[in-house]
Formats: structure tokens, sequence, C-alpha cells
């Protein structure tokens, strides 16, 4: 079976009322320097926000950079992520690298996995 690693504007969450519902209702895993929020939702398939403020990482290019890793791993790792989630992944620090975006998107993967069972 081959899956398809791309990730569509249907799988992001758009919309403030979005984020602040999730933030609200969902659950919440702190972690030191990132925080993941996730609800399960009534559709087939995850959808993903990210939250990088300006108060944490000043430089837009650098704040623009960690989302694009984030992406690019959450991307990567979305065949071993049960579906039917709604996530936000809210980072606190500065993450420069591509290990540290993967780090928290296999956190991410732990959780949801564990959550469904």
């Amino acid at each position: 079976m081959s899956f398809k690693f791309n990730l569509p504007k249907k799988e992001h969450l758009l919309k403030s009322g979005q984020f602040n519902h999730i933030f609200n209702n969902g659950n919440k895993l702190r972690f030191k320097g990132y925080s993941i929020f996730f609800e399960e939702s009534h559709l087939n398939l995850n959808r993903l926000g990210l939250v990088v403020p300006k108060r944490y990482i000043k430089l837009a290019t650098a704040r623009n950079r960690i989302k694009r890793l984030l992406r690019e791993a959450y991307r990567l790792s979305k065949p071993k992520i049960n579906t039917g989630y709604d996530i936000v992944l809210y980072v606190n620090k500065d993450i420069n690298t591509l290990v540290q975006a993967e780090e928290i998107v296999s956190c991410l993967q732990k959780a949801l996995n564990k959550n469904k069972k």
C-alpha cells in the first residue's frame, strides 16, 4: 500500500476559532520548550496547526524556519500517526535543528497512539 507524504490545505488548522477550541477543550502535553495540544475530531484525517510566538522567537525568518521544520517532520511521520485528531504544536523556545523538530513529532506520535488505545 502506498502512502502520499503530502500535506494539503485541508490538513491544516487555519482559523483562530479552531485553535481556540483546541486550546480550551483539548488535551495538553507539556515538554521542555514546546507543548502539544490535541483533540479527537470527527474527521478521518489529522489537521495540524503550528504556533510559534513572536514573544519567544523575534525574527520572522527564524519563526518560519521552525514552522517549516515541524511541518516537514510531521509530513514524513504521517503514516505512523493515528488519524482523527486536531493537533496544535506550540513552541516556547527556539528550536533550530531538524532533530529537535523530529523529536517533537515523535512525542506527538507516541501521545496520539497511546491515546487511541
